[in-house]
């Protein structure tokens, strides 16, 4: 069903997504009046907010809310009347719905995405209201290294503010490997962690006695087992065991109270979504319940679910906005009385949310920057939420003035943050690969060996795109000066910077025109337009999410796609005269082959693929479809689909899909750390993408100087 998922000012009304209904609020954002519908009449209201101003038709609303070709006009004649009811609309001189004679109506009241601050809960009151508007790994190993890489690749701080602290962290795990997703028993004497070892994908959980420091494993059984949390009394552990795509399970260890802590039982709690990622564990204080994030049942987003020891119910807390991913991370408060949760936005941004457990409504804190955490934790009176932020700080958020703030700043990047008992950070630092770009050739139509890189620095790159000519240089986004600028890199070895930020940036997309007289980079939810003597920026959409450029194989236009309204539009830009058209509203992909034979779109509501070929519906395989259920990077050819994920051997790489063969292949030997983010050659015999050497991270302590 059609519905905005961001926050709107109607007239005199709010719409507020987590209720789904009009309300009316105070001065205090205190909801004094909801606006009361049945089903049927909020679903008719709902489509004229996600299309004020425009006339639509009695057959529209047929197909689009009733979804039949026929009904009488009394009925949609009755539901309109209730609405103009409800609204004190008057017919003859109306203020939201207009009937436009034998032709249908228009809902002319304005219809605005606005931001409303939350006010800060207290012990009696709850959360308010939202705020306005609202990746993709195919494995649960893959989306750590997904998560970390994009992460790691973030610049660090510009500067911080007056009176930041510097820590340092003195690693406590020091294995050889990645060691992550810590928790501390209440006494602070065992950590317990999921652990791999370097170039294998299984994770452990481990188990370490801070005192004596012997570690052991608690589950090594060749499963995934991620994001364990200890219960408030330190007797129990609770688990994610994961065989992505097979099966999800939430487990839980019971220990003995020997000083080894060991294993009494390991049982099944309940079942999570099969096509979950992994996962992290949230007890409740009084530790009668968890929170933990799962796919959804036909979905591929992830969304937060609640399960009850006492009745062992599972229950869905939250919607997850059609935005993005989904809520990938929640805790509870100290208290237990909010939980605070992580929600992706076009798998590259995140915004943090409150959720009030006795009234079940939500706010929307703010949108992170330049910040991807991996985790969230409560200061200890529950008036400040903190993460890492920047690639080497500790970065605040307090409830009662929601902006973000350097706390402290570290020695150490940083990747996930709890709290010790004693008021210290514990966190998972280190680095998880050092990134260059790669060029390997395309074993489907090319036998010839090559595999070497082709852009390295001292520093990271993050991006790559091939130019349309064989003999044009490759568009890199690297950090090689500190700030992450867009370089052009030519085979004889020149190499020449085209932009020039003066402050810290993220670049998440780089594509060139069909020609290549223009390159066009998503940067800061913005598009830019460089050539080869510099860029400038082109086009800006406020507070609208904006992802997924493609190359319009006629001409030197770009696709990118747009939230408006929280709907998602693909939208034609022309860097000859600066001009935007809108091309189809409800696509969240859009991307043609080379010569513009096969197209291929994706429904955002449904996460429905359709294939086009010369405008002809074609049909994809099962497999494909289960291969591409958490967005990963595409591009399509002539020839087929190319996709980013895991091969047969379990290792990264980048995959085909045959149009001719209907069968999968892997393009090369595969990696075990890569970005996902790659670019195909003209003539598609070479591959070109960033890669990672892999390195350590370990879990650590923070000692903190005033």
């Amino acid at each position: 069903m059609n519905r905005p998922s961001a926050q709107l000012k109607v007239g005199d009304w709010w719409y507020l997504p987590q209720l789904d209904k009009l309300v009316k609020l105070d001065e205090q954002a205190k909801v004094q009046q909801k606006l009361e519908l049945d089903n049927l009449c909020q679903s008719v209201l709902n489509y004229f907010l996600l299309n004020p101003g425009r006339l639509i038709s009695k057959e529209e609303l047929l197909k689009e809310v009733w979804h039949l070709s026929s009904v009488t006009d009394g009925r949609i004649a009755r539901v309109i009347s209730i609405l103009r009811d409800v609204l004190s609309d008057d017919v003859k001189s109306p203020t939201y719905i207009e009937t436009i004679n034998k032709r249908g109506y228009r809902f002319i009241a304005t219809v605005e995405i606005v931001e409303i601050k939350a006010p800060a809960p207290t012990d009696s009151e709850p959360v308010k209201t939202a705020k306005h508007w609202l990746w993709a790994v195919g494995v649960a190993s893959a989306l750590i290294i997904g998560v970390f890489g994009w992460f790691y690749l973030q610049p660090g701080p510009e500067k911080t503010e007056d009176k930041v602290l510097f820590g340092h962290w003195a690693p406590v795990s020091s294995m050889d490997g990645f060691e992550y997703y810590p928790s501390l028993s209440k006494d602070g004497r065992y950590l317990v962690y999921s652990y791999a070892k370097a170039g294998q994908l299984k994770h452990a959980l481990m188990l370490q006695d801070l005192t004596t420091q012997q570690k052991y494993a608690l589950v090594d059984n060749g499963t995934d087992n991620f994001g364990a949390g200890f219960s408030p009394d330190g007797r129990q552990i609770a688990y994610q065991r994961l065989h992505f795509r097979e099966s999800c399970e939430i487990r839980l260890l019971t220990l003995a109270d020997d000083e080894y802590r060991s294993v009494l039982k390991d049982e099944k709690l309940t079942d999570c979504g099969k096509n979950s990622v992994s996962a992290r564990i949230s007890w409740s204080p009084d530790g009668n319940s968890l929170l933990y994030s799962s796919s959804e049942s036909e979905e591929a987003r992830m969304a937060i679910f609640n399960y009850d020891f006492q009745t062992k119910n599972v229950r869905q807390l939250l919607l997850p906005s059609p935005l993005g991913f989904g809520d990938f991370v929640a805790r509870y408060s100290n208290k237990g009385d909010q939980i605070a949760f992580l929600r992706d936005i076009a798998s590259e941004a995140v915004q943090l949310w409150l959720m009030d457990l006795k009234s079940q409504e939500t706010a929307m804190l703010l949108q992170l920057e330049n910040a991807y955490p991996g985790d969230i934790v409560w200061s200890k009176d529950d008036q400040t939420i903190l993460f890492p932020g920047f690639a080497n700080s500790i970065e605040k958020v307090d409830l009662a003035e929601p902006v973000q703030k350097t706390a402290i700043v570290t020695d150490n990047r940083i990747y996930e943050l709890l709290m010790a008992p004693d008021g210290k950070y514990i966190g998972s630092i280190g680095r998880f690969g050092a990134y260059h770009v790669k060029k390997y050739n395309n074993k489907v139509f090319n036998s010839e060996q090559f595999n070497e890189p082709v852009f390295k620095s001292n520093r990271d790159e993050t991006l790559v795109d091939v130019h349309p000519k064989a003999d044009k240089p490759l568009a890199v986004v690297s950090r090689r000066t500190g700030l992450p600028q867009i370089w052009l890199s030519s085979k004889n070895g020149e190499q020449k910077m085209i932009s020039n930020f003066d402050k810290q940036v993220i670049i998440s997309q780089l594509k060139f025109s069909q020609s290549g007289r223009y390159l066009l980079a998503l940067v800061d939810q913005e598009l830019w337009i460089f050539t080869e003597n510099g860029g400038k920026k082109a086009l800006a959409e406020d507070n609208s999410p904006m992802k997924n450029i493609s190359v319009d194989p006629f001409s030197d236009s770009f696709f990118y796609v747009s939230n408006q309204l929280g709907r998602w539009r693909v939208m034609k830009y022309n860097p000859d005269n600066d001009s935007s058209e809108l091309i189809s509203v409800g696509d969240d992909l859009y991307e043609h082959s080379g010569k513009g034979n096969y197209l291929l779109t994706r429904d955002a509501e449904t996460r429905k693929y359709s294939l086009l070929y010369q405008n002809k519906e074609m049909e994809l395989s099962a497999e494909l479809l289960n291969r591409l259920v958490f967005d990963p990077r595409i591009e399509v050819s002539e020839q087929g689909i190319y996709f980013s994920g895991q091969d047969e051997k379990n290792n990264n790489n980048v995959l085909f899909y045959s149009f001719k063969e209907r069968n999968i292949v892997a393009t090369g030997e595969g990696s075990e750390l890569y970005t996902s983010r790659f670019s195909l050659s003209p003539d598609e015999r070479f591959i070109y993408l960033v890669i990672g050497d892999t390195r350590d991270i370990d879990i650590a302590v923070l000692n903190v100087t005033p």
